[in-house]
């Protein structure tokens, strides 16, 4: 049987995969964590997480629970505040740079709990239960309600004293230096794949996954950079880009309940497809 007791040590091993921060953090010893964790695993009958010299990783079992043990916390939260709990998922950019504004006095008077998560990692976090509300681009109407809040297009930033065309566009920038986001992650995907199409030339300078830090480097001179129009770049050279990424609806959206199972959070005016 499931040793619930432990399961809040659990959810914080989850997050720094160490015993010893665990610890420190909860109060208890490294020997009294991994007792606990060790308790857990016998209960649930399967590893938790596994070591690979210094480093440990959850097991597919141990993301399985973590993710329990933190609805379990949050539902137990949200039950002795008498509240209903409603969590929202969106992506760092979204939180410093969109949400707060048109949604700061509602995420306040609801008592709303905001999850980080770049992404397609918000709309898992919502069919997964993990979030009762996300915000996406483009999300899929037949997947979820969706309550659209932006539309977020695509402008290109450049270092001070640069000169750009307005509107500009990709060939424009041929034989240019690029601040990007990590290899691999969608808005890179996308934008080298344009630049490709467009015949233009790049380097790669510098990589961010944060809108901040690269406006900082656009500003250091490191290179130029393809960022969404709400994101500020005060005194950088600024020129919609008019063949970039985009424009993308940003939309707050929610699950679709099965028909006959319990409703999640009601979207006020969501689009739905005909019939629907």
């Amino acid at each position: 049987m499931l040793d619930l007791a432990v399961l809040p040590t659990f959810v914080v091993f989850a997050e720094t995969l160490s015993h010893t921060e665990t610890g420190r953090r909860l109060g208890l010893t490294q020997p009294a964590v991994h007792g606990q964790i060790r308790r857990l695993a016998e209960s649930v009958g399967e590893d938790l997480y596994v070591r690979t010299g210094r480093v440990l990783a959850l097991t597919p079992r141990g993301e399985a629970l973590a993710a329990l043990g933190r609805d379990v916390l949050q539902r137990c939260a949200a039950f002795q505040t008498g509240g209903s709990l409603v969590r929202l998922a969106a992506g760092r950019g979204a939180w410093s740079h969109v949400l707060l504004e048109p949604l700061g006095t509602w995420i306040r008077q609801e008592g709303i709990v905001p999850v980080v998560a770049d992404g397609a990692e918000a709309e898992r976090a919502v069919l997964e239960g993990r979030a009762e509300l996300g915000v996406s681009t483009r999300p899929d109407p037949e997947r979820f309600g969706v309550l659209p809040i932006r539309t977020v297009s695509t402008v290109v930033v450049a270092p001070p004293g640069s000169v750009l065309p307005s509107p500009c566009r990709l060939e424009s920038l041929d034989g240019r230096s690029w601040v990007m986001p990590s290899a691999g992650r969608p808005h890179r995907v996308v934008l080298e794949a344009l630049l490709a199409r467009a015949g233009a030339g790049f380097t790669v300078a510098a990589e961010s996954d944060d809108w901040t830090v690269t406006v900082r480097w656009v500003e250091l001179g490191l290179g130029v950079a393809a960022i969404n129009d709400c994101i500020p770049s005060p005194g950088l050279p600024r020129a919609p880009l008019e063949d970039g990424p985009g424009p993308d609806l940003l939309a707050v959206l929610a699950s679709r309940p099965a028909p006959g199972g319990p409703r999640g959070p009601h979207l006020r005016g969501q689009r739905r497809r005909p019939g629907v």
